[in-house]
């Protein structure tokens, strides 16, 4: 995801079966805890 700069991605099992996708801001918030988003209104 760094390497491509890309913010989501497919994970597929060793059968190329999807299993779901991942977005880098969910897995930055489970490192780190809640990130403020700027386009986010609350």
């Amino acid at each position: 995801m760094q390497k491509d700069r890309q913010h989501l991605m497919a994970s597929y099992d060793s059968e190329g079966k999807l299993l779901g996708l991942l977005f880098l801001e969910d897995i930055l918030e489970e490192l780190v805890g809640e990130v403020q988003d700027a386009t986010r209104r609350d």
